[in-house]
């Protein structure tokens, strides 16, 4: 008989550090348009304009995700797109960062959310397409 799903709660930055996340073989490929990027951006600004001064305490829903656990790894079975945006948009921010000589912020976005200094490899590891 098969397991029963179970739900856990993590942040963001909570589950990019206690989770491998991978991108498995058999997912379609990245294929968000700027459109959906930027409907994703205009509900955080929105959140964040509902919730200015109590951020921490109301958290944006980034929405669930459906993993397949497979020893260490979970490969994502749903969320590919949001997950691959919210790094692409760190990315961007962390850039903005650097350009305006605020390396602290940078580094921390990048420590946080894209690279794991430990093992030396990005928090999400996106799917081979060669």
């Amino acid at each position: 008989m098969s397991e029963i799903p179970k739900g856990q709660h993590f942040t963001l930055v909570d589950l990019l550090k206690q989770k491998k996340i991978a991108i498995p073989p058999y997912q379609r490929t990245y294929d968000w348009d700027s459109n959906t990027v930027e409907q994703l951006l205009e509900c955080l600004d929105e959140h964040r304009k509902l919730h200015s001064s109590t951020l921490q305490q109301n958290p944006y829903f980034l929405g669930n995700l459906m993993v397949h656990k497979e020893d260490d790894v979970w490969y994502l079975v749903d969320g590919q797109q949001r997950m691959v945006t919210v790094t692409i948009i760190a990315a961007a921010i962390r850039d903005l960062c650097i350009e305006h000589k605020r390396y602290d912020l940078a580094f921390e976005i990048q420590d946080d959310l894209i690279f794991n200094k430990q093992t030396q490899e990005n928090y999400l590891t996106p799917r081979d397409t060669k």
